[in-house]
């Protein structure tokens, strides 16, 4: 479990408070340079005195004229011993919220959460299970499965769509699941890249899928993560289409079509164009999947003090592009000037211990920064993007 946990870091004890600030960002258009610009210092800078808070996230950069219309849900993770499902609007300020029991997280984390069209909210916890809360905080459904982890979704025929991360070689990494049963509707095994040059690849579970997203013609859209592919498989488990990125910059340091490894979370675009996030460096790349053309590219770092660790990216209505990252919630427009950011700094106690900690206002320079893993956009007309 301790492999799992890794990815949020030591165990986060205390939330500051909020600010907004609106910024002049450097612009940067080009990742062919990659490898010559470097990214920001990962050690943000401490707020001038002046500057205002309220109770729990740090909102920059926002530009009301820009940014998508729309609330934010996500997970907050700042105690694993009480992990919220948190509704933000874009200022910062809650606007709803669910403290996950802790007899349904036992000891683990909840790695997802979607919000349904009738404002219903399904989280899943990782080896844990799937549960949905109404619009009240009621717990309504509760199905205790092993098999999920980085990824839930409810489907329009109101079966659930779960990714299994850590699975090995033959077991399933996908699997659709009615509500009453167990036994799968559909699951994907990738038995088409069960040979032998992909059979020893072993990091965090074999292809350590890390999202999937059903389609409207009933074809799977998901990211290998350890054989660097964002794939389009059918109903058969056929490959339809698949997008491969050419390694780290040190790998490939020159020529490589798609920089960067370890894809996570991609969903489509349009019926010709793919989005997903890479990491080594962290870049957002939008891909033609039939020419694999490289149409849009951004890499966070470069105007984010500290943003790492890319999760996952959306095409958002207005064609901005919102972006979670292990640190940072981002939005960007087209053109890539970021028109919000959101982030929640925390202290912890050296020997590890939680303790409660009184003074938002005092958060030293030196903070950790607490983690995120991904978001659902809720926008103003009911539009649900992401999750």
């Amino acid at each position: 479990m301790l492999g799992r946990l890794i990815i949020f870091g030591t165990t986060i004890l205390f939330s500051a408070g909020c600010r907004t600030e609106v910024t002049a960002l450097k612009h940067v258009d080009e990742v062919q340079d990659l490898a010559e610009t470097p990214e920001t210092p990962e050690t943000p800078t401490e707020p001038p005195p002046s500057e205002t808070r309220t109770i729990e996230y740090f909102v920059r950069n926002l530009n009301p004229a820009k940014v998508y219309d729309g609330n934010i849900l996500f997970v907050d993770t700042t105690g694993f011993s009480a992990q919220r499902l948190v509704e933000i609007d874009r200022n910062g300020g809650m606007v709803w919220s669910y403290t996950v029991p802790p007899e349904l997280v036992s000891g683990s984390v909840v790695l997802d959460v979607e919000r349904a069209e009738n404002g219903d909210t399904m989280f899943s916890v990782d080896g844990g299970g799937v549960h949905i809360v109404d619009k009240d905080g009621v717990l309504i459904f509760s199905k205790s499965v092993t098999n999920v982890s980085h990824d839930g979704d409810m489907l329009e025929n109101r079966n659930l769509l779960l990714v299994n991360g850590w699975a090995a070689v033959g077991a399933n990494h996908v699997t659709e699941l009615s509500r009453e049963h167990d036994e799968p509707i559909w699951a994907y095994d990738a038995a088409a890249y069960n040979v032998p040059e992909h059979r020893d690849v072993f990091d965090e579970g074999w292809l350590h899928v890390s999202g999937a997203q059903r389609q409207a013609d009933g074809s799977t859209l998901m990211s290998l993560r350890n054989l660097n592919r964002v794939i389009m498989v059918n109903a058969a488990g056929e490959t339809l289409w698949e997008v491969v990125s050419e390694g780290t910059m040190a790998d490939h340091p020159d020529g490589a079509k798609i920089l960067g490894d370890h894809p996570h979370d991609p969903a489509m675009v349009d019926e010709n164009h793919v989005i997903f996030p890479l990491h080594h460096p962290d870049v957002i790349y939008e891909v033609n999947i039939h020419s694999k053309e490289v149409v849009w590219s951004y890499r966070p770092g470069r105007d984010i003090p500290g943003a790492k660790g890319a999760r996952d990216a959306d095409r958002l209505p207005n064609g901005n592009t919102f972006i979670a990252l292990n640190n940072h919630l981002v939005e960007v427009t087209p053109e890539k000037e970021v028109v919000w950011t959101l982030y929640s700094r925390s202290i912890y106690d050296p020997d590890g211990s939680e303790a409660e900690i009184e003074g938002a206002e005092d958060v030293p320079a030196n903070e950790l920064m607490k983690t995120f893993y991904k978001a659902q956009i809720i926008g103003a007309d009911g539009t649900l993007v992401g999750g």
